[in-house]
């Protein structure tokens, strides 16, 4: 296992070895604390996975990995984890730290508040 500490969140990420580089989740997780606002939204979708994580002020509530082939599976996982989470995407900013096509920005626009780069 290695690891990778998350000081802005008081938190450490566990991951498998292996690999050419970091997992995605780790930069999102860093790069988070720069997202305006008490609700930090940010999420990255890439190589069939989504990674997404949401913090309330400093504290960290939820930091995953999921498989998503296609986009409408990834925002099934965004919604579900703001339902989980009773987060409303209408008043809520969701950060991409990757590219979003033309397409994928306005599905997502039609309910969140924005849809911003990270």
């Amino acid at each position: 296992m290695e690891t990778a500490a998350l000081p802005a969140y008081d938190a450490v990420l566990v991951y498998a070895p292996g690999g050419k580089r970091p997992p995605a989740l780790l930069s999102l997780l860093r790069d988070l604390p720069r997202c305006p606002g008490h609700y930090k939204i940010a999420a990255g979708w890439e190589e069939g996975c989504l990674s997404l994580a949401v913090a309330a002020g400093e504290r960290l509530l939820f930091a995953n990995v999921f498989p998503a082939e296609e986009f409408v599976t990834a925002e099934y996982f965004i919604f579900a984890t703001m339902k989980s989470l009773q987060l409303n995407p209408e008043v809520s900013t969701l950060h991409f730290r990757t590219p979003l096509g033309g397409e994928e920005e306005m599905s997502l626009c039609r309910y969140f508040k924005s849809v911003e780069a990270l």
